[in-house]
This record gives structure tokens, C-alpha cells and sequence, in this order.
């Protein structure tokens, strides 16, 4: 199975689940960071069960914080297009229009350009449109419009780097 496949059946698998008070939950008692946001803890997690943290590790347990993502993923050319989104891409949305990442997810399908949506998996979400989209209550499967994506974070370019870089412990 593709890596993609296995983020994507990981990221899936999550579903439903739901948050204990005060944000305790398993993806930031993982990160170190319990009862914090943990959307982008969850990608982390996510992509650490499938041995490709390498691809996205800002820190040592992958990235709990989005601006920090988009920043290291610009500086190493990890990004493209919207209109290339590949299933196992990394998502940053922002809802303010203020340009800066505040919450993260998975895209589990290409952009629709009819629709303009892309599918996701996402975890500290909502699961409808009302409430918070950025601090939720679980993982859900989401369809989100193409105008909330701030930043692509490439599966791809991501997974090369990486190899690139450390020959030795290649993410296959």
C-alpha cells in the first residue's frame, strides 16, 4: 500500500473520535502537549503511526502549532497549488481572511474545480459548521471550501526532502 494510502486509512480510522474535557486527548498526551489545540498534533500522530514523521517533523514530535509548519515547509519549497491537491496533503486553513494557518487536516481527495471543495480528515474540529472549526470537540470528515486553504504542504515533496536528506532512513 502507497503511503498516501496508509495516511489516509490511518487519518480515517480516527473518526469519531471525541476529546475529554479540557482538550485531554490522545494525539497531545502522544505530543507531550495535553488539553492544548491538537489539530496539528493529530496530523503529526497520523503521520508518526505510519513512520513518514520525518516528512513534517519541525519538532520531535511532528508540528502542534500551524504557522510553525508553514513556515519550515517554505523554507524547504514544500508547497503547491490548491488545484494540485493530492489525497495525503497536509491542509492549512485559516477562517479571518487574515492569511495566517489556524487550524490543519488531511486532504483525502483532489480539489473538485466545479465545487471548489476538497475532502479531509481532520482532528479538534467541529462536526458541523456551526461551533469552532479551529478548536472542536473530535475528528471528523470534512468537505471545505478551496478559499479556507492558506497553505498545501506537499505529501510528495515532503517525502523527498526528507529521503534526500537522510538516506539512511528512508520514509518508502
Amino acid at each position: 500500500m502507497k503511503l498516501a494510502d496508509r495516511i489516509i486509512a490511518r487519518a480515517f480510522s480516527q473518526v469519531g473520535y471525541k476529546e475529554g474535557p479540557n482538550n485531554e486527548n490522545k494525539y497531545g498526551a502522544w505530543a507531550g502537549m495535553n488539553n492544548e489545540p491538537w489539530c496539528a498534533m493529530f496530523v503529526s500522530w497520523v503521520f508518526s503511526c505510519e513512520r513518514a514523521l520525518g516528512a513534517i517533523a519541525t519538532g520531535s514530535h511532528g508540528y502542534a502549532y500551524c504557522p510553525t509548519l508553514l513556515s519550515w515547509a517554505k523554507q524547504r519549497h514544500l508547497l503547491k497549488s490548491i488545484r494540485n491537491i493530492t489525497p495525503g496533503d497536509i491542509l492549512l486553513f485559516c477562517w479571518d481572511d487574515s492569511g495566517v494557518p489556524e487550524h490543519t487536516g488531511i486532504a483525502t481527495s483532489i480539489y473538485d474545480p466545479r465545487s471548489h471543495m476538497i475532502l479531509t480528515v481532520e482532528g479538534n474540529t467541529g462536526g458541523n459548521v456551526i461551533g469552532s472549526q479551529s478548536n472542536g470537540d473530535g475528528c471528523y470528515k470534512r468537505a471545505r471550501p478551496a478559499s479556507c486553504v492558506v497553505a498545501v504542504v506537499s505529501l510528495d515533496l515532503a517525502v523527498a526532502y526528507w529521503n534526500r536528506n537522510n538516506p539512511s532512513k528512508e520514509i518508502i
